[in-house]
């Protein structure tokens, strides 16, 4: 690297050494200095067979590589590094490719709007546009296990790294900066990173240094990129692609593809639902897009723009009747927003009306810290086996007394609900700090309720998780605006949407309460308080039915609302 630091890789190569051959790099926090999982080599020497030289490289701080690690802020220089440095060796023919998944597709993309020279194109898969907002915190409430689990990988590499003399040797442990009031009691022993983590909860300048959203006019390189819906940085990798093809430079914004599959960050490990026509792994390193673009070899299947695969819940049982689709773009065109107002008689127990109006007493509950929801699946990150993954049925949940739910009727024609989903709502805290946690479900015909969105909220970054924090105050009722993500469904006649609140998800998220650890909430929905769900929805003609394996063209609706 340009300061000194030494980082290792290992190359994988089809034959002789020494004969130049396109290169495609990984950059990788995960090998450790005893060895990663066996899967990277793997993936890197299954590509090489295809006729590239493949890196897999630790980045700084990692591995077997020189320095300390500090996550997000070293992988643009050193990934600009990373890239002359192999186009200059003799294996190398001079294009070079980088390749991630999760935080090696950071390193994907900080590398790219840097644009080094040598770089031609970028595969970076399930990986975030903003890491504080989706990775560290949502929506300004600590993403508490993830970044626990995550944190505690690294100390464990630090400690097989230091007993092995590699690298830096600095003590990361204990804080930096005294942590906030509000963190986590857990502190033993976590990397420095973890600690400066805690001392910004809110957008500042910390995070705006590595911030990706703004830069995509810099990156001037296609890039493939890869999602699936029950993945915890889904809408990441949705931002990617909708921002690099709006603004990025020449191939960037004209070749760049999305692939949205029905997946988690992680194999499932409980579930209600499957999807045999989606496979969950990542069977290789993108062959065919670096035989495209670092070859020139076109690929077979036209590779349209964006696939995304439609899930078509099952009025009953565990198989998924889904499909993909290809289109031009990302949202697709043609949608309408569909608006559902709450209207509720104050039990708790409301209904979602389409076009409607809001309407009824405020819902109430209580928020107690000793007694949190349960975290019940969804698009999060663990590596614990208890804590389920994906979709799970929520059926358990429906008669907790601090879990609010609103209904639609059930749908007499099919109705498929594909792209942005956005929650409206007014609410009061006893607390001076509090949370609300939003969670988009669908009941079936047999009573299961199948979850496919969640999102939360702290009251201190209620409109934007960019905002500069602003205090509540308690009782003071006051407007959130929530972004649960994005979606693609297919709801058969009989079926229900459900947006349900509370104001836990744990252990997911870190509790929010002040006080003696309880909180009365209230949910507004009248004249003066509109709240609704807003959804887009797309004209269903163009759906095969039955759903099976199909894959149907999409560029637009015409006026009459049949695809063409």
């Amino acid at each position: 690297m340009r300061d000194g630091v030494q980082l290792h890789g290992t190359l994988f190569h089809p034959g002789d050494a020494e004969k130049p051959l396109p290169v495609v790099m990984m950059r990788n926090p995960y090998n450790g200095a005893a060895g990663g999982p066996p899967i990277w080599d793997g993936l890197c020497a299954d590509l090489a067979r295809r006729g590239y030289a493949v890196v897999n490289q630790d980045v700084r701080g990692t591995g077997r590589s020189e320095g300390e690690f500090a996550p997000f802020f070293q992988e643009g220089l050193d990934g600009y590094d990373a890239v002359e440095w192999a186009a200059g060796q003799s294996w190398s023919n001079g294009k070079i490719g980088l390749w991630g998944i999760s935080y090696l597709g950071v390193c994907v993309m900080q590398a790219a709007v840097l644009r080094p020279p040598h770089l031609v194109a970028g595969a970076a898969h399930f990986t975030a546009s903003d890491y504080h907002d989706h990775w560290v915190y949502d929506n300004g409430v600590f993403n508490d296990r993830f970044a626990r689990e995550w944190a505690n990988e690294f100390v464990r590499d630090r400690r097989l790294r230091r007993e092995q003399g590699i690298g830096s040797m600095v003590d990361q442990v204990g804080p930096s900066a005294p942590p906030p009031r509000s963190a986590p009691s857990d502190f033993a022993d976590k990397p420095v990173f973890y600690y400066e983590w805690l001392s910004h909860p809110s957008f500042d300048d910390y995070w705006a240094s590595i911030d990706l959203e703004s830069r995509y006019g810099e990156i001037d390189i296609p890039i493939l990129m890869k999602g699936g819906w029950f993945d915890a940085f889904a809408s990441g990798t949705l931002r990617n692609f909708i921002g690099v093809r709006a603004h990025g430079q020449g191939r960037a914004r004209n070749r760049t593809r999305l692939i949205m599959a029905p997946a988690c960050h992680q194999p499932w490990n409980s579930r209600t639902i499957t999807f045999p026509n989606a496979p969950e792994a990542m069977p290789d390193m993108d062959a065919s897009w670096w035989d495209e673009q670092l070859r020139g070899i076109p690929a077979a299947d036209g590779a349209a723009p964006v696939r995304v695969y439609v899930m078509a819940p099952p009025r009953a049982g565990p198989a998924d009747e889904g499909f993909w689709i290809e289109a031009d773009t990302y949202p697709l065109t043609g949608g309408e927003p569909a608006r559902y107002a709450l209207v509720s008689e104050g039990r708790g127990d409301g209904e979602l009306v389409r076009d409607g109006s809001s309407s009824g007493p405020p819902d109430r509950f209580v928020h107690d810290r000793a007694d949190p929801v349960p975290t019940m699946g969804g698009a999060l990150v663990t590596l614990d086996p208890e804590i389920p993954v994906g979709i799970v049925d929520q059926a358990s949940l429906v008669n907790r007394p601090d879990l609010l739910s609103y209904t639609s009727v059930p749908f007499t024609n099919d109705v498929a609900v594909v792209g942005p989903v956005t929650l409206v709502f007014w609410a009061s805290s006893s607390a001076t700090l509090t949370q609300f946690n939003a969670k988009l479900t669908v009941v079936r015909d047999d009573g299961s309720v199948l979850n496919y969105l969640d999102r939360i909220v702290s009251s201190i970054l209620r409109e934007s998780s960019r905002l500069t924090p602003c205090q509540p105050q308690p009782a003071v009722v006051y407007r959130y605006e929530v972004e649960l993500g994005h979606t693609a469904l297919l709801l058969r006649p009989g079926m229900q949407l459900r947006l349900e609140i509370a104001s836990s998800n744990s252990p997911r998220f870190a509790l929010g309460a002040s006080g003696d650890g309880t909180a009365d909430q209230n949910i507004f929905h009248d004249s003066e308080h509109s709240s609704w769900l807003e959804v887009l929805e797309i004209e269903p003609a163009w759906l095969p039915d039955p759903p099976g394996t199909a894959i149907r063209a999409w560029s637009h609706l015409s006026p009459a609302g049949v695809a063409r």
